[in-house]
C-alpha cells in the first residue's frame, strides 16, 4: 500500500495511506475505536522514529530527514502497528 509521511518541525512524523478507500477505512476503524475519525499515524518516539526512518530507501531517507514529504510503499499489516487501537485486525 502506499503512504505518505513527513518529519514536523518537533521532529515527529506524522503519516497516511495514499488510497482514498484505505483512509475510509482506516477513519472508519478509528472512529469506532478512539469516537474520532482520524486517519494519520503518529510516530514521537526517538527510536521508533529511526527505526522508522532507517527502513525507507536511502534517497527517501534524506528527504525525510530535511523535512520533506516522502512517499513510500509498505505493508499494511505492519503500517496499523503504527495506528495502534487494533488496527492491524483490518488486514488479518
Amino acid at each position: 500500500m502506499l503512504f505518505k509521511a513527513e518529519l514536523n518541525h518537533m521532529g515527529h512524523i506524522t503519516g497516511w495511506p495514499v488510497n482514498e478507500r484505505e483512509q475510509r477505512r482506516i477513519a472508519a476503524h478509528m472512529k469506532e475505536m478512539t469516537g474520532h475519525a482520524d486517519l494519520s499515524f503518529f510516530i514521537q518516539d526517538e527510536s521508533d522514529i529511526e527505526s522508522f526512518i532507517s527502513d525507507l530507501p536511502a534517497r527517501k531517507q534524506n528527504d525525510m530527514r530535511t523535512g520533506g514529504t516522502v512517499c513510500f510503499q509498505a505493508d499494511p499489516w505492519t503500517m496499523a502497528h503504527y495506528y495502534g487501537y487494533d488496527c492491524q485486525t483490518l488486514y488479518e
